[in-house]
């Protein structure tokens, strides 16, 4: 049998209590709960005070096992953030030809490059337990997308329907924005309960991070509205098509 909380020390830190980064403290035991209690047969590394214990090193699987405290009841549900959608009032662009509707989108968001825009909000309020744990996250992530809408122009057929589809593609990114943020945040709400207060934020801090690196990433891969051309007269023909394709 072995307890896993001797394994952690306040840092949240998987190492021997007898180490020097252990955390004991004065003596030879971390936990104030009486001998033999909060006994644990699932942990993943034998009791550091046993025979073998003493001599133990952790894997780095069973380190991982030991900072997520354990494995999970099957009853036990993973925590969630709540999240909430908030779509903002679309921008009005007027154009005649979906080239002008991609340009007067840049203007009208400011940058060369972007149609649309997807910014999270994201909040927690840590719950601790008696011995410094996160029991629970409540993480709050609120998503807010901006994108444009065609308001009219002298557009014929085939330009107002090569507008829509340019609005569905850039409305489809944004959300793939969202669900992007969606993931990691659900990510961090899980790899944060268990751990210490400190542990938790810099956990949280590590995955946001991770995050803004993965929207960079989708946003070179299929960043930019394109506008195909066709017919002798090359780019400078009618358009024919409309797509998404890296930003440069």
């Amino acid at each position: 049998m072995s307890d896993r909380n001797l394994w952690i020390n306040d840092d949240s830190d998987v190492v021997h209590p007898n180490a020097p980064a252990g955390g004991g403290g004065a003596g030879f035991f971390k936990s104030a709960a009486p001998l033999g209690v909060n006994l644990d047969i699932t942990s993943p590394v034998p009791h550091p005070f046993s025979p073998v214990g003493r001599n133990t090193v952790p894997t780095e699987e069973q380190k991982q096992q030991l900072s997520d405290g354990g494995t999970p009841d099957a009853g036990v549900i993973d925590e969630l953030p709540k999240f909430t959608s908030t779509t903002g009032i679309p921008l009005d662009v007027r154009a005649d030809t979906v080239d002008e509707f991609g340009r007067n989108c840049n203007a009208a968001l400011g940058d060369k490059n972007e149609v649309g825009h997807m910014q999270p909000t994201i909040n927690y309020n840590l719950e601790i337990d008696d011995i410094g744990r996160v029991t629970k996250v409540n993480m709050v992530v609120d998503t807010q997308i901006v994108r444009p809408r065609w308001a009219g122009g002298r557009a014929n057929d085939t330009e107002r329907a090569l507008i829509k589809r340019a609005e569905e593609l850039i409305k489809a990114h944004e959300e793939r924005h969202r669900d992007i943020a969606k993931t990691f945040t659900a990510r961090a709400c899980k790899e944060m309960r268990g751990k210490a207060e400190k542990k938790a934020e810099e956990i949280f801090k590590k995955v946001m991070k991770e995050m803004d690196k993965a929207q960079d990433a989708f946003d070179a891969l299929e960043g930019k509205i394109i506008v195909e051309h066709g017919g002798p007269n090359g780019n400078a023909g009618p358009a024919t098509g409309v797509r998404t394709g890296p930003r440069k």
